[in-house]
């Protein structure tokens, strides 16, 4: 049976296991069986280095020479458990190099927790292409250079010609559909623009700033509005285009899976 001195060496080579750690030559952390004294350890050759915490026994000390690993240590009977004196440094949450970055205080690294600790996520995923975000706003600048190569394109459609060339009731949506005015010619928006670069500017790309998404496709939506209609009718649009994607298997449409309103809706 383990004792709960045990459990927490075992604890920290857990811990260890998901930092990075440097050992130091000849140094281990151990805990004693309950009947032994620190200078059972001494009289077996090892130098107490440090009394960890005493009341349970548990020490750091330099061992003989020679003695290098844990395995080294089983011959020792005073010894119930040990564990390798580590250097260890949390690993550090993924980060881009775009050039503002540092900048983006929400994001990660803040010393008083006012952050969301996106690195962490960035860690196992930057987001992927085979999503649409549709970001229902007063519209997004389609050219800017931070978002281009992330803004959605119905590549079914034709610009500028003035025909519905996908038949799917809305003529020349390229980039998505302006509300206000029932065309697919989106509004440059200041504010919907930068809540389209929270949501997925391109990240790690040498400039300006990274999305919670580096990679994504934004579907512009023009309909910030307090007119009913004009909310309806750019919430049906992202509806029709999740329609055809799920009635076409994938070939039509587009994938939406979320939509952000900073409007309120």
């Amino acid at each position: 049976m383990k004792t709960p001195a045990s459990l927490l060496l075992l604890a920290l080579m857990a811990i260890a296991s998901n930092v990075q750690a440097e050992r130091i030559p000849g140094q281990f952390v151990v805990k004693l069986q309950k009947n032994k004294s620190a200078q059972s350890l001494e009289d077996s050759g090892f130098s107490i280095i440090k009394a960890v915490i005493p009341s349970l026994g548990i020490y750091l000390v330099e061992a003989p020479m020679g003695v290098e690993s844990i395995d080294g240590l089983k011959s020792v009977s005073a010894i119930e458990s040990a564990t390798y004196e580590e250097e260890v440094s949390l690993r550090s949450g993924k980060k881009p190099n775009d050039s503002d970055f540092s900048q983006q205080w929400s994001l990660d690294s803040q010393d008083n927790g006012a952050d969301i600790k996106i690195g962490e996520v960035w860690k196992k995923s930057t987001g992927s292409k085979n999503f649409v975000i549709a970001v229902v706003d007063e519209g997004v600048d389609v050219n800017h250079a931070d978002l281009k190569e992330n803004m959605w394109t119905n590549s079914a459609e034709i610009p500028g010609n003035g025909i519905d060339d996908d038949n799917n009731g809305y003529i020349d949506d390229i980039n998505g559909w302006n509300a206000y005015q029932s065309n697919g010619d989106l509004i440059a928006s200041r504010h919907g623009t930068h809540v389209a670069g929270i949501t997925g500017a391109k990240g790690n790309n040498n400039r300006d700033v990274a999305g919670v998404n580096w990679d994504v496709k934004i579907m512009g939506v023009g309909a910030s509005s307090a007119t009913t209609s004009v909310v309806l009718e750019g919430y049906g649009y992202v509806l029709a285009q999740k329609t055809r994607w799920l009635n076409s298997n994938g070939t039509q449409g587009a994938n939406v899976v979320v939509t952000n309103s900073s409007f309120g809706v």
